[in-house]
C-alpha cells in the first residue's frame, strides 16, 4: 500500500492524525463515523456551504458515539454494583473449581477502541463449560457479568507493555529529570504507580517516550519499528487525553486524581516532544497546562481573609496546599514540572511565564531543586527577566523607554543574582551528592541568568565586559562539574550563555554538548542547542544575534529543556 501522508478525507476535516488503513481507517472506525477514503476529493470539499454541513455532520455523529459510549459506562456501574454482593458470597471451592473452565482471558480489555462500543463487542467473553452447578454457574455469571461491562477495570498488563514501563521507570524517568531527589517529599513515585494502573492517557504517553527511547538504542531496522510503536502510542495517548478531557474536565477542579492525570500526561506529552529535538509541537501541550493551572492562579488563594469567591478559594486551596491534599506528592511533582516548563520557555517564545510562578514557588513544597535541580530563587528571577524584557520591548515601542527605570530594575535582578552566586559558594564538605550537584546545578542556572540579564539591558553583544565575565565564570563552573552530576539538565543553561561566547571559547560550550551527545546519542534536544549555539555564532558575524533570534532565522522554537 503506497503511503497517504495526508490520511482519509474524514481524518482530515476534522483535523485528526490517520493510521491510512484501508478499507477504513481506525480513527473513523473508532469514532463510528463515516470514513470517505483516499480517492479523490469529495466533491462535498467545497471550502463552502457543502463542507461545512458535511464538517457538521461528522461531529454530531462522534458526539452521538460519544454518548453512546457514555450510556454504556453508566449501566456498567450501575451492574458493577448489582454485581458486587454476589462476588462477595462466592465459597472459596466454588471459585476454584470455576476457574479453568469459567475464566476469562485477561486480554480482552487491553485493546479496545475508545468510542463506538456496544455490550455485543463482548458477547465473544462466556464460559467454556455451561453444566457446572446452579451456584458456580451463577457464580460464573457474574464475573462475566462484570467483565463484559467492565473490561478496563481488570488491573492488567502485558509483558510487553509491563517492559516498556519498567524501562520508563529504570531508565526514562531518569533522563527526563536527571536531578530528582527521592529523598524529597516528591521522591516517592507511588502516585506515578497508581496512575499507571489506570491505563488512561498517563500510561499510553509513557509507553511512546520508553519506545522512542528504545528505538535509539537499536539498529536501523528494528529502530524504525520501535519508531512506528512509539508514534502509534503517541497518537493513543493524544486520543485518550482528548476523551479524558471530554469527560472530565468539569472534575479537574473537583478531584486531585484527575487534575495529576491530566498534568502528568501533559508534561509526558512535552517530554515526548522534546525528546524527538523538542523544535516544535510542544509548545500546544504546554498551553494546556497552563490555561488549566491558571484558573487556580489567584493572590486570593494566598492571602486568606481576602477572598472575593470563598468557595473557589476552597476549592484552590485544596488543591496547592499540600500539607492537606492526599495528592500532594503527585501535584507537587507536577506543578513544579509545569513551571519549570513554562519560566524556561520564555526564552524561546520571547513570552512572559503565564503561570504566578513568584507566588507559588513560594509555596511551602514546591521545590524545584528537589525535581530539577536548580533552587526556586533562580527561577523566580528568570521568570522576572523575561517581564523586563517584555517591559523594555513595550516600552520600546511606545516610545517611552527610561533607561534610568530600566538600570534600576536591573540592577535589583542582578544584585540578587550576585547574592545567591555568593551563598551558593560554600564549604562543600559534609554535603551529599544530590546536594552538591543541586549548588552546581543552581550556580549554572544563575550565572546564565545573569548572561541573559546583561543581553536584555544592553543587547546581544558578546564584546561586553560584563557579559564576557560571566561567560568565563560559567566555563569555569563547567570545569568543576562533579562526577555524580549529570549534564543533560543545563541544556538551557548551556544554550542561553553558549551562544554569548566569544570565538576564542566557543568550543568550550560545543564540546559541552558533544560530551552530551555521545551519551545519549540522538535520544534528547542535545543536537538542536548545538545547532541553535552555531547558527547564532554564524548570524553575530554579521550584526547581533541571540539564541531567540537563531531559532527564528532557523525556523524553529526549541524547548530547552
Amino acid at each position: 500500500m503506497g503511503i497517504r501522508p495526508s490520511g482519509c478525507w474524514t481524518c482530515r476535516i476534522r483535523h485528526r492524525k490517520c493510521d491510512s488503513r484501508t478499507p477504513t481507517c481506525k480513527e473513523c472506525t473508532d469514532r463510528n463515523v463515516q470514513c470517505h477514503g483516499y480517492g479523490q476529493k469529495p466533491e462535498w470539499m467545497d471550502g463552502a456551504a457543502e463542507e461545512e454541513k458535511e464538517n457538521l455532520r461528522i461531529k454530531k455523529a462522534v458526539k452521538e458515539n460519544f454518548r453512546s459510549l457514555r450510556r454504556i459506562q453508566n449501566r456498567a456501574r450501575q451492574n458493577r454494583r448489582d454485581v458486587a454482593p454476589r462476588l462477595q458470597a462466592v465459597p472459596a471451592q466454588e471459585e476454584q473449581d470455576w476457574g479453568p473452565s469459567g475464566s476469562i482471558s485477561p486480554h480482552h480489555g487491553s485493546n479496545l477502541p475508545d468510542s463506538g462500543l456496544d455490550s455485543r463487542d463482548y458477547a465473544s467473553i462466556s464460559p467454556n463449560n455451561e453444566s457446572s452447578s446452579g451456584s458456580a454457574n451463577s457464580t460464573r455469571s457474574a464475573y462475566i457479568e462484570l467483565a463484559r461491562q467492565e473490561p478496563r477495570r481488570i488491573p492488567w498488563i502485558d509483558s510487553h507493555d509491563a517492559s516498556l514501563l519498567m524501562h520508563y521507570l529504570d531508565q526514562v524517568f531518569s533522563w527526563q529529570f536527571p536531578y530528582h531527589s527521592y529523598a524529597s517529599r516528591s521522591g516517592n513515585r507511588g502516585w506515578l504507580l497508581s496512575l499507571l494502573i489506570q491505563q488512561g492517557p498517563l500510561y499510553h504517553a509513557i509507553l511512546s517516550l520508553s519506545s522512542l527511547h528504545q528505538s535509539v538504542l537499536l539498529g536501523r531496522e528494528e529502530e524504525y519499528c520501535q519508531q512506528c510503536i512509539a508514534f502509534d502510542r503517541h497518537s493513543r495517548a493524544l486520543r485518550e487525553l482528548c476523551a479524558f478531557m471530554s469527560c472530565k474536565e468539569e472534575q479537574l477542579f473537583n478531584d486531585a486524581a484527575q487534575m495529576t492525570e491530566f498534568l502528568a500526561s501533559g508534561i509526558m506529552l512535552i517530554t515526548f516532544e522534546v525528546f524527538r529535538g523538542g523544535e516544535h509541537d510542544w509548545q500546544l501541550h504546554l498551553n494546556a497546562l497552563t490555561s488549566t493551572l491558571s484558573q487556580l492562579t489567584t493572590q486570593d488563594i494566598f492571602a486568606p481573609g481576602h477572598c472575593r469567591d470563598d468557595s473557589q478559594r476552597d476549592q484552590m486551596h485544596n488543591h496547592l496546599n499540600f500539607m492537606e491534599n492526599k495528592d500532594r506528592d503527585g501535584l507537587q511533582f507536577l506543578i513544579t514540572a509545569a513551571l519549570w516548563f513554562d519560566i524556561l520557555s520564555c526564552v524561546s517564545t520571547g513570552k512572559v511565564p503565564a503561570l504566578p510562578y513568584s507566588q507559588w514557588l513560594s509555596i511551602p513544597g514546591l521545590d524545584t531543586a528537589a525535581v530539577m535541580g536548580c533552587q526556586n530563587w533562580i527561577m523566580a528571577l528568570i521568570g522576572d527577566l523575561a517581564n523586563l524584557k517584555q517591559w523594555k520591548d513595550n516600552s520600546i515601542k511606545t516610545g517611552l523607554l527610561s533607561t534610568r527605570d530600566l538600570a534600576v530594575k536591573g540592577q535589583r535582578i542582578e544584585s540578587a543574582l550576585e547574592n545567591g552566586i555568593k551563598q551558593l559558594e560554600i564549604n562543600e564538605k559534609g554535603l551529599t551528592d544530590k546536594e552538591i550537584n543541586v549548588l552546581w546545578v543552581s550556580r549554572m542556572f544563575a550565572l546564565a541568568a545573569l548572561v541573559l540579564l546583561h543581553t536584555i539591558i544592553s543587547g546581544p553583544l558578546p564584546k561586553l565586559p560584563e557579559i564576557q565575565s560571566a561567560v568565563s565564570r560559567t566555563i569555569a563552573t563547567l570545569h568543576t562539574r562533579p562526577k555524580s552530576c549529570p549534564a543533560n539538565g543545563i541544556v538551557w543553561a548551556i544554550c542561553v550563555t553558549g551562544c554569548m561566547a566569544q570565538p576564542t571559547v566557543q568550543q568550550s560550550f560545543e564540546s559541552c554538548m558533544k560530551e552530551m551527545l555521545a551519551d545519549h546519542g540522538r535520544f534528547g534536544n542535545c543536537s538542536t542547542v548545538l545547532r541553535v549555539m552555531r547558527k547564532c555564532w554564524e548570524l553575530q558575524q554579521h550584526g547581533v544575534a541571540d539564541c531567540k533570534t537563531a531559532m527564528v532565522e532557523m525556523g524553529i522554537c526549541a524547548l530547552l529543556i
